[in-house]
């Protein structure tokens, strides 16, 4: 089995700006499964890639995560509807946006939404440089549950009501302001550097872990894959090899058929 290898999307990356410009970083288990980290060009990123499952993470701050009721055991209806149970619920028109599920119980699903063009852009720019993920996926719904992981700078969240990324000032007064989440698992992320920021003493804190690797080797050292959502659903969904291959072949295996038939007529 493959392991997996996870190439982050900076934040900076955007409709105008390429990710071919940008610096990127990447985390993968070698194979004495130890954790490494490793950054560069995209086209290193496709090097080294290689031979490995490929899950992109895209910066929470794009990626919108909700909850949705929609009764019926029919995928497709409930993938057609959740976009306009959820209208009221987002600023875009849901036309732009691309809504991917996960089913939590009976009918009540799980929600990542993002916009199309953006999502689009990626999928594209990483095809172009031989990359074809196996799953995208927002870096906060990597998290296990009642998880809050930052550094000085940053917060990734992922509790029962309330999953995000955003930085950390933004993220502490949401905080304050919400009955949930209730007591978290903080991970702190800083190298040589175990001092809390105050601003974090104003939440429920139910454990404290310092983590002295980077935040994006810290977030994978943490990762759960159980509560993510692949965003490639839908018109993103990775076409099987198979599949293709059959497409490929079907025009010949045809060709093949007339002749053999009109030779047997012979």
């Amino acid at each position: 089995m493959k392991s997996v290898f996870y190439i982050f999307i900076p934040l900076q990356a955007s409709l105008t700006t390429a990710l071919e410009s940008l610096s990127l970083s990447w985390v993968y288990k070698d194979i004495n499964n130890d954790l490494k980290m490793a950054s560069g060009s995209l086209a290193d990123a496709a090097i080294a890639a290689n031979d490995f499952n490929v899950n992109v993470v895209l910066p929470g701050e794009n990626v919108i995560s909700l909850k949705a009721d929609v009764p019926g055991n029919n995928l497709q209806r409930v993938q057609q509807a959740i976009p306009y149970v959820l209208e009221d619920s987002v600023i875009d028109d849901v036309n732009d946006l691309h809504f991917a599920i996960k089913n939590t119980h009976e009918n009540s699903y799980d929600v990542a939404v993002v916009n199309k063009l953006y999502l689009a852009s990626i999928v594209e720019q990483l095809s172009k440089a031989g990359i074809e993920p196996d799953a995208i996926t927002a870096d906060y719904l990597l998290l296990k549950k009642d998880t809050l992981l930052c550094d000085k700078d940053r917060v990734m969240l992922n509790s029962q009501n309330l999953k995000f990324s955003s930085s950390i000032n933004s993220a502490i007064k949401l905080l304050e302001n919400q009955n949930e989440p209730g007591p978290l698992n903080l991970i702190y992320c800083a190298d040589n550097d175990k001092e809390y920021p105050a601003s974090l003493n104003k939440l429920s804190i139910a454990a404290k872990k310092h983590c002295d690797m980077d935040v994006q080797a810290c977030l994978i050292s943490n990762t759960f894959l159980n509560t993510s959502i692949n965003l490639l659903q839908g018109l993103y969904k990775k076409k099987k090899k198979w599949a293709e291959e059959k497409k490929r072949w079907l025009p010949v295996a045809i060709v093949f058929l007339i002749w053999f038939g009109v030779q047997c007529g012979v």
